[in-house]
């Protein structure tokens, strides 16, 4: 993906101990013990490079200026007091004094040029690396300005008494004298162990700290800086003698010593950018700054101070690091007391920049606060153990990135990657996640910050409000409430359905696909459907349509293959009479086994949520916006789960031509799975594939050649009705009507006579096609041998036409009745009781009147008395009130 931005890592240097191999060696927590024992590495011990990669704050340059101008005679504060919030820099400017003396003068262009007496000392005490049960505080002081200055105090030291100010003064006035004491809070806790008297060397140290910042002030030529922790800050639950002595020696130095803020938060971007960088491009971080702007200026949800000339001043300085990541470590992060201001931001940034310049996208072209990645497991451990947060270490893992690239945002980001763009999940959740670390206040980001915080010119805004959308629903501990995103060790609702989706039964998943299939594929009058049927002979073999839906354990298919299950075989060729005759009416489904595994995770999933809500204690423990939440998912994942079937059961096996071919169905034929039935969208499916399996008319000349029994003259319309659901090399006519039209169309193209009763010819008037038994068709050929036609179909003028013999009837006796309904009924049984009938094998009733309804109801007492299986077939004519054209009535009935 291009980008109008120079990429970052082309146009700036990072320092030589960024970029090497082993970062973790690189010392970001400056030591002035190590510095004074020569101990310290370079970038502290060497004067040289310390203040090459020592941003020049207006504080610092002011400090070494009044501290130099002390030691000269100057009438100067001769105490200091260092007090800013934990990693604020007290440190490095303790040792930038520890270098000025020692050096005599800064050789760095943008520190003051100073010049100092040739005769100045300077000493530190470091509290952390000092041991109060083997010297006191003041036999330390002495034991650094010299054997004489010590042996004058040894027996203060041994006896563990203070010497007092006179005694002070005596040892500090040969020589202008800086004395550096940091970490005093660490000695006063250590000295607090050591009894003295009725009281401890803590209280003693107090005491001599006292005398020792009065000694300075009456000494023209000796200066005392030190650093004090706030007691909160560090030192919160120690014990109260040390919290007693503390706060006595910040009284003290309140009253005696000049408070000094060494970085405000605009030199913080300075001081940052120097110890990180070796050059940076300030033509370019105008052109960054341009652009930035113009794309905020078109982001309706971004605030306008980000518009703002204040903020273009704001990204220029900063560069190449956006404002906004800086903010963020020291105003957010900042604020949990495990997370050093400088030093932490320092060794977190390092890390940061190490990474951009590793990966090298040519779409950096600043570092935000996005590319703290926590898929980097050095930055991931700098923001969870580095600051004993291991709540989140299950947030991290489960939503944000892990080793095995397993989270929810890299698995957002697979298709924006393989597309050459931006990992837009993971670079969503950076963002939130370092925005959820603040204490005390309110976590989280709004979505104005969240697009400062992740585009660039070149990102589409899309891509990122379509990964937030998932992320919202899918994310296991990402919240958004109040318009915030944040991370929570609680987990969200999609959390706890996951949680409940392990606790699912397989045995209930396949119930519930099971029960939900038959609702999906039962429902319609266009098949009859059987839903996993294990016995072949449960299906009947007629004309019925039928849709057979296989079971997805043991009849799937591979889409690659498409070969029609073992089983759907079986079913097609046999029945339970012996091999199947109306093979032509058989349609099995069968599922595509690719997407078996997503049918049973979304059944799981759909039964997870109902288990919740019928759950008073599960159902109970949720907020109220969880359950407004839950009952919208309950409702959207009935549609999954329906959708999953239907996309899962997605081939259509279909007769044609003595085989079972398979009909695909594309996503586009789901339909409205809460509107449509399957069996609809099958049923549309076969009329409108080609070839057509379901049609609405038929070409008689088809027929003819298809249809037609071979050799044959003559043809039943109930026969050649039955071929279309027996012969697979058929269509099947959507409905009786679609022959009778055919056989008119045929009776007017002279491709055959049909005969009920007497001959029906061309250019005569249309008969009410009857499909029966004997209801006839003949071939012009075989019409005119039986002289119901002439040889070119056309009606026989001359002569009486010899009667048609009758159709024979079906193997058994046949009777026949014409009459009033009740009258043909009463002769229809005397002669089943002069014949001895049992049993009926086929039955015709044409009825016509008004109350030919009367007739059907007439017939239905024998129909219970009849056996095996029967057809019967209404043909009703025109009947006012009924019906306004004809229309058959088909019944199929068994009785045993």
């Amino acid at each position: 993906m291009g980008s109008v931005l120079p990429p970052v890592w082309k146009v700036n240097t990072p320092h030589e101990d960024i970029r090497a191999k082993r970062l973790e060696d690189v010392r970001f927590a400056a030591n002035l013990a190590e510095v004074a024992a020569g101990t310290a590495p370079s970038i502290y011990g060497d004067a040289a490079e310390f203040f090459s990669k020592t941003y020049p704050t207006k504080a610092l340059k002011s400090l070494l200026e009044n501290v130099g101008a002390r030691l000269s005679g100057d009438d100067v504060q001769s105490i200091w007091r260092l007090e800013t919030f934990m990693g604020g820099g007290k440190t490095h400017a303790l040792i930038a004094l520890y270098h000025l003396v020692k050096q005599g003068s800064i050789s760095v262009k943008e520190f003051p040029h100073l010049k100092l007496p040739a005769n100045r000392r300077v000493i530190s005490l470091v509290g952390t690396h000092s041991d109060p049960s083997a010297m006191t505080m003041w036999g330390e002081v002495a034991y650094k300005l010299g054997p004489q200055a010590y042996n004058s105090m040894k027996s203060y030291d041994e006896n563990r008494f203070t010497p007092g100010v006179e005694k002070l003064k005596n040892i500090l006035a040969d020589q202008p004298t800086l004395i550096l004491l940091d970490e005093i809070a660490h000695y006063l806790e250590k000295a607090a162990a050591v009894s003295y008297a009725d009281t401890t060397l803590a209280r003693q140290s107090v005491v001599f700290l006292r005398e020792l910042l009065d000694a300075a002030s009456q000494l023209p030529h000796c200066v005392v800086v030190l650093t004090l922790t706030s007691t909160q800050e560090a030192y919160g639950e120690r014990t109260q003698q040390v919290l007693d002595a503390l706060q006595e020696m910040q009284q003290i130095t309140k009253r005696t010593a000049t408070v000094e803020i060494l970085t405000t938060e605009e030199e913080l971007h300075g001081v940052v950018k120097r110890r990180l960088f070796t050059k940076w491009d300030d033509k370019v971080a105008t052109q960054v700054a341009d652009e930035l702007r113009q794309l905020y200026q078109k982001v309706e949800a971004i605030p306008d101070p980000f518009r703002s000339a204040a903020y273009h001043e704001r990204i220029v300085a900063g560069y190449p690091f956006h404002p906004e990541l800086i903010d963020i470590l020291a105003k957010r992060v900042g604020s949990i007391p495990q997370f050093n201001r400088t030093r932490g931001m320092l060794r977190l940034l390092a890390r940061v920049v190490r990474a951009v310049w590793n990966k090298q996208r040519d779409d950096s072209g600043i570092i935000l606060p996005c590319d703290v990645d926590l898929a980097d497991g050095d930055i991931r451990a700098e923001l969870t153990k580095g600051l004993e947060l291991h709540e989140f270490d299950a947030a991290i893992a489960a939503d944000i990135a892990n080793d095995g690239a397993s989270a929810k945002s890299q698995l957002i980001d697979q298709p924006y990657v393989e597309k050459g763009l931006p990992p837009v999940g993971t670079e969503l959740s950076n963002a939130i996640y370092l925005n959820t670390l603040i204490a005390g206040q309110k976590a989280g980001i709004d979505l104005g910050r969240l697009f400062v915080d992740t585009l660039l010119p070149g990102r589409q805004m899309g891509w990122y409000e379509r990964a937030l959308a998932t992320m919202v629903e899918e994310f296991w501990f990402l919240h958004y409430t109040g318009g915030l995103y944040f991370f929570y060790k609680e987990p969200t609702l999609a959390k706890i359905i996951q949680d409940e989706v392990g606790k699912v039964n397989p045995n209930e998943v396949r119930g519930s696909i099971y029960k939900r299939s038959q609702v999906l594929y039962e429902r319609g009058n266009y098949f009859r459907a059987f839903v996993w049927p294990e016995d072949p002979q449960v299906i009947s073999d007629d004309e019925n349509l039928k849709l057979i839906l296989l079971d997805y354990r043991t009849d799937s298919i591979d889409p690659s293959s498409k070969e029609p299950p073992k089983r759907a075989v079986e079913i097609w060729e046999n029945s339970a009479r012996g091999p199947r005759s109306y093979k032509n009416t058989i349609f099995p489904v069968v599922d595509d086994k690719t997407r078996i595994d997503r049918m049973n995770k979304v059944a799981r999933e759909y039964l997870a949520i109902r288990n919740i809500i019928d759950s008073p204690r599960a159902y109970g423990s949720l907020s109220e916006e969880q359950r407004r939440k839950l009952i919208q998912k309950q409702k959207q994942s009935e549609l999954d789960f329906s959708i999953s079937i239907a996309d899962t059961y997605r081939f259509v096996f279909v007769p044609r031509n003595g085989s079972l071919t398979p009909i695909e169905l594309q996503p586009r034929d789901i339909g409205n799975v809460e509107v449509d039935s399957r069996q609809k969208i099958v049923y549309e499916k076969l009329k409108t594939h080609h070839p057509p399996k379901i049609v609405l008319s038929l070409d008689p000349e088809y027929v003819l050649s298809s249809a037609w029994p071979k050799g044959k003259g003559e043809v039943s319309t109930s026969t050649l009705l039955e071929h279309f659901y027996q012969w697979t090399n058929l269509p099947i006519p959507e409905n009786v009507n679609v022959i009778k039209q055919t056989i008119l169309d045929g009776i007017e193209k002279k491709d055959w006579v049909y005969y009920y009763g007497r001959p029906f010819l061309a250019k005569q008037p249309k008969p009410a096609v009857v499909i029966a038994p004997d209801a006839i068709l003949y071939t012009i050929d075989e019409a005119f041998k039986l002289k119901l036609c002439t040889k070119t179909g056309d009606p026989i003028i001359e002569g009486p036409s010899a009667p048609l013999p009758q159709p024979p009837p079906p193997d058994g006796e046949y009777l026949e009745a014409t009459d009033v309904a009740s009258n043909a009924v009463q002769k229809l049984e005397q002669g089943i009781m002069n014949k001895k009938l049992t049993r009926f094998s086929r039955m015709q009733l044409e009825v016509e009147g008004r109350k030919a309804e009367r007739a059907i109801g007439a017939m239905l007492p024998m129909l219970n008395e009849a056996g095996g299986d029967i057809r019967v077939q209404f043909g009703l004519k025109n009947l006012p009130g009924i019906v306004q054209k004809d229309a058959a009535i088909q019944l199929d009935a068994s009785q045993d």
